[in-house]
């Protein structure tokens, strides 16, 4: 693949194609996080589009049970390279969710979106209905998350879907219980962050975490970047999600639950 081509890949999406959903809700549940995503289907015009639909491919399959295991190929002069990513069977539609999520997150793998991890946490207006929380209006993309070129037009109120189910809406005592299926996502999207530094660069958290789990503790820790520097702040998160999300995963245990409920009572949602 010519580096045009790697290039195109990463480029950003027209405004029109990044679709929100909501994410954590603050304690009065008058706000929620501003998730962007992009579906499948703009990641196949994608590939359509700059490497021609005869030259990638894609494959899928079950991986432990209930999950799914996606690889995206792109042919070039010397034959094919794939890259593979996986995505657990969804609440709703499970089948056909875990493919979508499978595929769009092989996509990063080849940076299709992957720009859009690195957006700025945003909280706006949302409504809820029972157990769903929708986003009252579209958020503002940056300039540099647009293409060359492009503006967005004013934020407009949020179509009705997609929505999140929020499956622990109370504590019992009128206060928010902690959003799972939320932070759950979270922990999804930070498998994908990528690592700039020099001992595991171009490496994501997912792949980090098989071979120097000890790594991912670091870069939550203080001794990372004692200075707070804004530039880390999204990766220092992501790995905070990562560890406590992980540990939620492995051990289903009341402890790794709790761990992240506590931090966000003291400390508000953490942005990603």
């Amino acid at each position: 693949m010519k580096q045009e081509q790697a290039d195109r890949l990463k480029a950003p999406f027209p405004a029109e194609d990044v679709q929100w959903r909501a994410g954590a809700t603050n304690r009065e549940g008058a706000k929620a996080l501003a998730m962007a995503y992009i579906d499948a289907r703009a990641v196949m015009d994608r590939l359509d589009e700059v490497v021609g639909p005869m030259n990638w491919a894609d494959t899928y399959n079950e991986w432990k049970g209930n999950a799914v295991k996606a690889g995206i190929g792109i042919r070039n002069e010397e034959g094919w390279v794939w890259k593979f990513d996986g995505a657990d069977d969804t609440n709703f539609e499970a089948t056909k969710g875990g493919f979508s999520d499978a595929f769009k997150r092989a996509a990063v793998k080849w940076g299709i979106g992957r720009y859009l991890y690195q957006l700025p946490t945003v909280w706006v207006a949302c409504q809820k209905s029972g157990n769903t929380v929708r986003l009252s209006t579209t958020p503002k993309l940056p300039q540099w998350a647009l293409p060359a070129g492009t503006t967005q037009r004013t934020p407009t109120p949020q179509a009705q879907e997609p929505t999140i189910p929020q499956s622990t809406p109370s504590n019992g005592d009128g206060s928010q219980a902690l959003q799972w299926d939320s932070y759950w996502d979270k922990y999804q999207r930070a498998q994908g962050m990528v690592v700039p530094f020099p001992k595991h660069k171009e490496l994501t958290l997912a792949q980090i975490d098989l071979k120097d789990r000890g790594y991912i503790v670091w870069l939550t820790s203080d001794a990372f970047d004692p200075k707070g520097r804004p530039e880390h702040i999204g990766l220092k998160n992501a790995s905070i999600y990562f560890r406590a999300c992980r540990k939620f995963r492995e051990a289903r245990a009341e402890k790794a639950t709790e761990a992240v409920a506590e931090h966000v009572r003291e400390q508000g949602p953490l942005p990603l």
